[in-house]
């Protein structure tokens, strides 16, 4: 299987943002919920998880379905339920309670449960908890990134393009989101890469016009003799008959042998013959499933975009209208299961767009395109918005991905863009949603006063700070960058000093940062006096360096005299600093120095040697298994520039305590400094040649101290003693 190794995240109980990779997730000890939305993979990752011997995996449907006796062979395993969304209860309003009743009857095991993330609802978390005494860990899957993305193209033997180029043209589109899913990424395989369109519903009718040859190749081929348009017209209507029926899959044996889950094949013959059905359940539209004589569509996605092109031509009188409308649309609201097949329908059909922009203006955002969008049908989905928000402020509930809606992105509402944007008090998730859409829009500039505002007011929401800054980033808007950073980095709040590490530095931004500007930001995010602390969100796990890594090599030379500099005018002594922000800096320290030596042929070892001065630490805060990398980078370097190496070590004594800076040396990266025997000696010629002081005889002293046998050293070395 072309599977690629998934991360996932969830919020622990203060709030903080975990990673956590899928195998991971049968060691928890605590069931999980994994939430994502059509394509990102779910059920592959479940499948994965099913390989291991101490798991069982089972459909929503048929996990309810199946009688207690067959399931008794799962004592001790961790039950994976995939679909949830797709499950209709016929006897609870939320479907969990009937998984969670049959969990019960089990014995209660560990589950690990997959659901559309528009479709989870904070209801089912007290369902759970109502059952099991505690919530599960909510999960979302994390899109893939480039590199997941070439890796799994060229994994897959159907895809012949350039992987690097094709992933490279979906960026330069602004359609980068179209990679970070594996069925669009499968999709890409069955459609000619050379030119790519520009939104959803193309590539998904590229790819539909790909996907209706038989399955084998080998076959006689009755479909390509029946033709290409008359194929996708009967798999749509496939498609629109199993979603509307909430059926699962297409049975094509005898109908005394149907499951309830099932829709007979022979229940279709009113519309297609047999012959016609069975050729089209045989393209790659659908696939084989492991009951007997059953098939079902390659993906829900796929299902809904070619069963609401079916019935969208089909809906054209009102009274075909209103018998459909009336299955899909129920106490003022959508069927869960079927909103992106309602979704759809606007996108086929123009006339069905103002009732579907009025019933579920989110679903079409969510699941269908807007692209199509005059712009009578974006103001009219903006009013529909805002009367949403009032209705449902929480909308977005659990799915924050980025949101792409082009017909939104429309002029015409620039004066409505405007005033929401100016004004704190208005929605949240409406303003976050308008920000990301904007993305897409060519009058960015126009609202870049509005976004600057968003940036620098403290007292706003994080993640919409950070979208007004992404925002401006990637339109290229040209404003006054200086003067945002300045007020930025001038700040002590975590969240501002945060909103630079992000979008700035972590996006390779760095042209637009000065050096004095990285350095208030280093002090102002580690302060070095005990009592003062940040959140530890600007240090994570893998080191403050993080967020330094692509720092242009070039500036590490002044970077490392600033800094010095700096820490130097705070005047704090080693008994007032804070041990953990010191390690932090440190770390900082060690990879601006290895920046500095990798670029530079003339090394200053005034540079090196100053930042060391003001090493504070314990001696267990630094040592080598923290930094191996560096470590190693290190004692090659200074293996190989002995003349450098004692340069440094005759600048370190000029701290005030040699024997404590050199020992400090020893437990770090930087061991390679720490004198031998033979430099000791040229270190203590060194200082016998200085002023013949009390200071110098005290530094000799101390130096002889750093090697505590004195085998080597002759009686005139001895002298002072």
């Amino acid at each position: 299987m072309n599977y690629i190794s998934r991360t996932l995240t969830y919020k622990d109980k203060n709030d903080n943002l975990k990673y956590i990779t899928d195998d991971e997730l049968l060691s928890v000890n605590q069931s999980v919920v994994i939430l994502a939305e059509p394509g990102m993979g779910k059920t592959s990752l479940l499948e994965h998880l099913n390989n291991s011997e101490k798991t069982a995996k089972f459909t929503a449907s048929s996990f309810v379905r199946r009688p207690l006796g067959r399931l008794k062979d799962i004592d001790n395993c961790i039950v994976l339920i995939d679909a949830l969304d797709e499950y209709q209860s016929k006897v609870s309003s939320n479907p969990i309670d009937d998984i969670l009743a049959k969990l019960f009857e089990l014995g209660s095991p560990q589950f690990i449960l997959s659901c559309r993330q528009i479709e989870w609802s904070e209801s089912s978390i007290i369902s759970i908890k109502d059952y099991y005494d505690k919530e599960p860990i909510i999960t979302s899957v994390q899109p893939f990134n480039r590199t997941d993305a070439i890796t799994f193209l060229n994994k897959n033997d159907k895809f012949t393009g350039d992987a690097e180029d094709i992933i490279q043209r979906l960026d330069e589109v602004n359609l980068s989101d179209f990679y970070e899913s594996p069925l669009t990424l499968e999709l890409l395989t069955h459609i000619d890469t050379e030119t790519l369109p520009d939104n959803k519903a193309d590539i998904l009718n590229l790819a539909t016009q790909n996907l209706w040859q038989e399955v084998n190749d080998q076959a006689p081929n009755h479909l390509k003799k029946t033709g290409k348009q008359t194929i996708l017209k009967c798999a749509g209507f496939i498609c629109a008959t199993l979603l509307l029926a909430q059926k699962q899959v297409v049975f094509t044996g005898i109908t005394a042998k149907t499951l309830d889950q099932a829709l007979n094949m022979y229940e279709l013959k009113v519309v297609y013959s047999e012959e016609l059905l069975l050729d089209t359940l045989k393209c790659r539209i659908f696939k084989a499933t492991d009951e007997s004589q059953s098939f079902k569509p390659m993906h829900r996605t796929i299902a809904e975009f070619l069963g609401a092109r079916w019935l969208a031509e089909i809906m054209t009188d009102p009274v075909t209208k209103k018998r459909i409308l009336a299955q899909i649309i129920q106490n003022d609201g959508v069927v869960s299961s079927l909103r992106g097949l309602f979704s759809w329908l606007a996108y086929f059909n123009h006339d069905l767009a103002k009732t579907i922009i009025e019933t579920d203006p989110y679903g079409l955002i969510a699941y269908a395109d807007t692209s199509f969008f005059t712009d009578s049908h974006s103001r009219m989905m903006y009013d529909a918005l805002q009367k949403l928000v009032k209705m449902n402020p929480s909308f977005r509930r659990e799915n924050w991905d980025w949101l792409k809606a082009k017909g939104l992105a429309n002029k015409s509402l620039l004066k409505e863009y405007r005033k929401l944007l100016s004004d704190k008090e208005s929605d949240y998730n409406l303003r976050s949603s308008i920000i990301q859409i904007l993305q897409d829009a060519d009058f960015v500039k126009k609202l870049s006063d509005e976004l600057i505002t968003i940036i620098l007011e403290d007292d706003r929401y994080y993640s919409e700070r950070f979208d007004a800054c992404l925002l401006l980033l990637e339109k290229k808007i040209d404003v006054d960058w200086s003067n945002i950073l300045d007020e930025l980095t001038n700040s002590s709040l975590e969240s501002n000093l945060r909103l630079v590490c992000e979008c700035i530095m972590r996006r390779d931004n760095y042209h637009l940062i000065a050096d004095e500007q990285l350095i208030r930001l280093i002090i102002n995010s580690h302060p070095l006096k005990k009592g003062i602390g940040l959140d530890s969100i600007l240090t994570p796990d893998m080191g403050s360096y993080y967020y330094f890594e692509t720092l242009p090599s070039i500036r590490a030379n002044n970077i490392l005299k600033l800094l010095t500099v700096a820490i130097e005018d705070l005047k704090i002594s080693p008994y007032e600093v804070n041990h953990s922000n010191s390690k932090n800096i440190n770390g900082l320290v060690f990879l601006f120095l290895k920046k500095y030596l990798e670029s530079n042929l003339s090394v200053d070892p005034q540079i090196i040697a100053k930042p060391l001065i003001f090493f504070y630490h314990n001696e267990s805060d630094l040592m080598e298994q923290d930094f191996q990398d560096y470590s190693n980078f290190f004692t090659s370097y200074f293996a190989e520039n002995t003349t450098l190496r004692l340069a440094v070590q005759k600048l370190l004594l000029e701290s005030n305590d040699v024997h404590g800076r050199f020992f400090q040396v020893r437990d770090s990266v930087l061991s390679a400094l720490y004198p031998s025997i033979n430099e000791t000696l040229s270190l203590l010629t060194y200082v016998q040649n200085l002023e013949d002081n009390q200071c110098n005889k005290d530094l000799w002293k101390d130096l002889l101290l750093l090697n505590r046998s004195y085998t080597g050293f002759d009686n005139k070395t001895l002298k002072y003693i």
